[in-house]
């Protein structure tokens, strides 16, 4: 991890595109995680509404503030709302990435690792695990929807127990075991996942969830993404596990989750670097469409989506569109600048080894 670092460091120093990208990225760390002093400091509030004030030009100024950005049809502060719409990109970008890649990680890992012989249990034990499957996934949506609370999370951890003890008691039967599918399994969700369109999805979910909070985005873009990284970890698996020093380690009785964890991840983890960078600008612009359309995020919350869909409202106050419309051009161009250094640095290492 540290020598990736140490080598951005150095192509950045070479590659004025790559510097660029990694200052955007920089200024908007910044920005959204020190949002309430710069917007004080800067801007003003931007939940003051001044409606008299409304739509004013950049370089404006109305009594005692001063509008670098101007003013959105409320009379709110514009340079106040891209610093706040920066912290929800942030919050919504990191909260969705983190979810989608320990879950993807991990699923990954597991269905490349064992594939559908690896685990192998009996009859009982198979319907045991289907069985507290669907309990689970039942449970899952009950929290998505109605938020995390002790009325769901108690029952899902209830019966992930229950399922576990009525597993190991199974296994003392002595009869016929099977292995459990768990790729085939992965692979059907894999193929619906691909087959039904994004938004569909982000509808279907979005109507589940009662609440709008920007965790209810992260949620919704998280259901959308987590497959992404379960799809190259398992593909990442498959190839690392062929290893000579891999099947070495397993002769010599070294345990599964230190095999996964110590040895097949982090060979893993440079192409999906490269993913997760990806991601951030993806789940960037899939929030401000988000946004944009009303979907998922609270109406007190505003965000550069929002302040985007404003535009719609008054087509001559161009800097509505164009601030916002900017911010996101620039971070996406960013992450996809990162994501292509990812992409050549694990190249360069590739040739290296052949």
């Amino acid at each position: 991890m540290m020598e990736v670092i140490k080598n951005i460091w150095k192509t950045a120093r070479g590659s004025r595109s790559l510097g660029f990208s990694i200052f955007i990225i920089f200024i908007w760390t910044v920005s959204a995680l020190f949002a309430p002093a710069l917007e004080a400091i800067l801007g003003g509030e931007f939940s003051v509404l001044q409606p008299e004030n409304g739509l004013l030009p950049p370089f404006s100024s109305s009594g005692e503030f001063f509008h670098l950005l101007g003013t959105d049809y409320l009379g709110r502060d514009l340079f106040s709302g891209m610093i706040h719409g920066a912290r929800v990109a942030f919050i919504v970008a990191l909260a969705s990435v983190s979810i989608s890649l320990i879950l993807g990680l991990s699923i990954g890992l597991l269905i490349g690792f064992y594939g559908d012989n690896g685990i192998r249990k009996n009859l009982i034990q198979q319907f045991i695990i289907y069985t507290s499957l669907l309990v689970s996934i039942y449970y899952l949506i009950s929290m998505i929807s109605d938020c995390i609370n002790m009325y769901n999370v108690i029952p899902l951890i209830g019966a992930i127990i229950i399922a576990v003890g009525l597993d190991m008691l199974a296994g003392m039967i002595s009869i016929k075991r099977y292995g459990v599918p768990l790729d085939m399994i992965m692979q059907r969700l894999f193929e619906l996942r691909e087959g039904l369109p994004g938004l569909f999805i982000i509808l279907s979910v979005a109507a589940i969830i009662s609440s709008q909070s920007i965790f209810s985005v992260a949620i919704i873009i998280s259901i959308l993404y987590w497959m992404t990284f379960a799809r190259h970890a398992r593909a990442e698996t498959l190839h690392v596990k062929e290893e000579d020093y891999i099947k070495s380690a397993q002769s010599s009785g070294v345990s599964d989750f230190r095999l996964l964890f110590y040895h097949i991840l982090p060979n893993a983890m440079p192409s999906i670097f490269v993913i997760i960078a990806f991601s951030f600008g993806s789940v960037i612009l899939l929030e401000s469409s988000l946004s944009f359309l009303g979907i998922g995020m609270p109406i007190e919350e505003i965000s550069w989506g929002k302040i985007l869909a404003g535009a719609r409202k008054s087509p001559k106050a161009w800097w509505l569109a164009v601030f916002p419309g900017m911010a996101i051009f620039l971070v996406l161009y960013a992450f996809n600048n990162l994501a292509d250094f990812f992409s050549q640095y694990q190249r360069r290492n590739d040739r290296v080894e052949i």
